[in-house]
């Protein structure tokens, strides 16, 4: 761009060279905000179709709606070296993308599930750190009414990966807060079953924690395994449709882990995050076939080019099982549009006052 000095009509010119700018920035505001969401919605927010994807006949108002957030890493308290900004447009991100499905999906759904790493660093936080990550954590997802909320540990939440090792501590207070990390929750005819997969990354137990960790683990899956054996000795009727929740997808597991686990739970679905890109998996139990969902990271930070929420309808009365990701808009190029805006903002600045000497001179 070449600044000259310039007389009225080259003012002129330059002024409407600004409002120019300025529409363009407003316009590019509007899509980056809200336009975007408003075509995704259109295009991706609804709430999969169970009575046509599948031989179900009841009606739609009481079928089981469930919502899927996975790895949202809300930053929050993130470590103090970070930019702000970047930080509070991450969770800004985050809390237009879940209010905007909230609101466009009807009904609302009757579960939201986090399916771990929910934090940033939950597992380094302080105690009046953690207590600010819960706060976020309500403004960023607040649960529809009536709505019941279950979370899952990731390993952002209680450590477990690398070198970042498991406290009891931690592991207490997520628990406190959340609800033991192995565990079984009964809504309608589903038990939604809570494992903690986190513990079992690692080839060999990480430390003492590690190890107690997995201990429960092992005690939790014996005892679902016996109540499972008595219930199908003790009961005709098919038991209740059973979903496995989990941040660690079972193909990333060691065979016998997952074995077990397969074994022993016996699910009909599966639900996992921690990979961050939506995958599908099929798995073999007593010659029957489990399909295992994961669900994509919502957060644009984890540097995914596709982000989304998984959605699921559940019949009432049935094993029948449907899902499809509620796909977000991208923000990393709105991001650079904003950051070109502002630099041809700057540039028509310097160039003004450059060519007007006169009005450079009176604030220099």
């Amino acid at each position: 761009m070449v600044c000259r000095r310039r007389g009225r009509g080259g003012t002129r010119a330059s002024v409407q060279v600004l409002y120019a700018l300025l529409a363009a920035g407003a316009a590019l505001l509007f899509m980056g905000e809200h336009g975007a969401r408003r075509l995704y919605a259109a295009a991706y927010w609804s709430w999969p179709d169970l009575t046509a994807r599948t031989t179900t006949r009841e009606p739609t108002s009481t079928m089981l709606r469930v919502l899927f957030l996975s790895d949202p890493h809300i930053q929050c308290t993130l470590d103090r070296y970070e930019y702000g900004p970047a930080r509070w447009d991450s969770d800004r991100y985050l809390r237009g993308s879940y209010g905007a499905i909230s609101g466009y999906l009807n009904p609302h759904p009757d579960i939201v599930v986090i399916l771990g790493d929910v934090f940033a660093e939950g597992f380094k936080a302080t105690e009046s750190e953690w207590q600010d990550y819960l706060q976020c954590l309500e403004d960023v997802f607040p649960v529809p009414e009536g709505a019941e909320l279950l979370v899952v540990a990731g390993d952002n939440d209680i450590g477990g990966e690398g070198a970042d090792a498991m406290s009891t501590i931690v592991n207490r207070r997520y628990a406190g807060e959340f609800g033991p990390m192995n565990s079984v929750k009964t809504i309608g005819h589903i038990s939604f079953i809570k494992l903690n997969t986190v513990a079992l990354i690692h080839s060999s137990p990480f430390g003492a924690e590690e190890r107690e960790a997995r201990r429960e683990i092992d005690l939790f899956l014996s005892t679902q395994h016996q109540r499972l054996s008595d219930t199908s000795s003790s009961s005709p009727s098919p038991p209740p449709l059973t979903i496995l929740l989990s941040h660690v997808p079972l193909n990333q597991l060691q065979h016998h882990h997952r074995s077990t686990i397969l074994k022993h739970l016996a699910p009909h679905f599966i639900f996992s995050g921690h990979i961050h890109h939506q995958d599908h998996q099929v798995h073999e139990v007593k010659g029957q076939r489990v399909v295992e969902y994961t669900v994509p990271t919502c957060s644009y930070r984890m540097g995914e080019a596709h982000m989304g929420l998984g959605a699921a309808a559940i019949g009432s009365s049935s094993d029948e099982l449907v899902y499809q990701v509620l796909w977000l808009p991208p923000r990393y190029p709105f991001l650079l549009l904003y950051l070109l805006w502002a630099l041809a903002l700057l540039a028509w600045l310097l160039c003004f006052l450059l060519g007007n000497t006169k009005l450079l001179h009176r604030y220099t």
